[in-house]
């Protein structure tokens, strides 16, 4: 039992950064889009919408997305003793001529904006790109590049993905993950960086 407890406290406290869940820009299709890749947002998934809230002893913190009809938008308060802060964004994905091949583009009120890619050729393959542009600076400061299979069908799902920080891409980040869905409404994840 202690364990679990351990568990649940461990994935409430990283799902505060990344509340809608998601692993990779290969896989993100429902409201984990607005976290990682735009372009999951054009595979139709009926409404979405979650809220997340965290509160610590000096912080708390309020996540809200919605998507439906291939548009998403999140908001995200923030606030504490000294200084309360808000961010939104509005993201946007699509076909690019195919329902294989998925484009989005996603912009956030701190002036940066996300570009990503989706290619689904088969129901077993999933390749994803993602390039964040800061508007402020003039830069593309993230580039992910991620793969995924899923070998007997839709409950495992095997993959990596390729991070970079800056377009010299002298310091590229690995993560490899895994996620099974032993029983419905279950979903186990794993990941090494």
């Amino acid at each position: 039992m202690q364990k679990l407890i351990l568990i649940l406290f461990i994935s409430f406290s990283v799902s505060q950064e990344m509340p809608w869940g998601g692993v990779s820009v290969a896989t993100s299709d429902n409201l984990d889009a607005l976290s990682i890749n735009p372009a999951g947002l054009g595979i139709q998934r009926g409404n979405q919408a979650g809220l997340s809230l965290f509160n610590m002893v000096d912080t708390t913190k309020i996540h809200l997305a919605n998507r439906d009809g291939g548009f998403g938008s999140t908001f995200r308060l923030k606030n504490s003793e000294n200084a309360s802060e808000y961010f939104y964004s509005l993201g946007l994905g699509f076909e690019l001529g195919t329902p294989d091949v998925l484009g989005g583009i996603q912009w956030f009120s701190e002036q940066k904006f996300r570009f990503g890619t989706l290619v689904r050729p088969t129901n077993s393959l999933s390749v994803g790109f993602t390039a964040d542009y800061d508007k402020k600076t003039g830069d593309w400061n993230a580039f992910k590049l991620g793969t995924a299979v899923r070998p007997i069908g839709s409950k495992v799902t095997f993959g990596a993905d390729l991070n970079s920080n800056g377009t010299d891409f002298d310091n590229i980040h690995t993560s490899y993950f895994a996620e099974v869905f032993p029983m419905d409404g279950l979903k186990v994840s794993l990941g090494y960086r």
